[in-house]
């Protein structure tokens, strides 16, 4: 924890996953799974890695993610919540053009029902 306090995302990511594959019946696992994914986001974007991760398991605000991607996406988030889901391929679609304006939808059936998972967030704070 001491590495991500202070900034070194890389090493903290480093040391949560190695507890997480040393540790696998100790109780303090899954708070070390969340500091692993916040410090793999604040390596991206830093700002992220403001404060450590919370326990909290959810909240109030429902956000569904459909995947319309011929892959499984994984979805990384932190905040109040932190957590990790990968929804699965959408089977029969096929990756987006690079062309911006042919992005309408990488599925030729706009009818199908892509694979989606639904979470429940606590409603964030502004500027923090």
């Amino acid at each position: 924890m001491d590495e991500y306090k202070g900034g070194h995302f890389d090493a903290a990511l480093k040391t949560m996953n190695d507890f997480v594959g040393t540790y696998k019946h100790d109780n303090n696992r899954a708070r070390a799974k969340k500091i692993a994914i916040a410090a793999e986001i604040a390596q991206v974007l830093p700002a992220a890695g403001r404060h450590l991760p919370s326990t909290a398991s959810g909240g109030g605000i429902s956000v569904k993610v459909s995947n319309d991607s011929p892959d499984e996406v994984e979805i990384l988030c932190t905040g109040p919540v932190t957590g990790s889901f990968t929804p699965k391929a959408c089977g029969g679609c096929t990756a987006y053009a690079n062309d911006l304006a042919a992005q309408v939808s990488a599925c030729k059936d706009s009818s199908r029902n892509y694979p989606q998972k639904t979470i429940s967030l606590p409603a964030g704070t502004r500027g923090r």
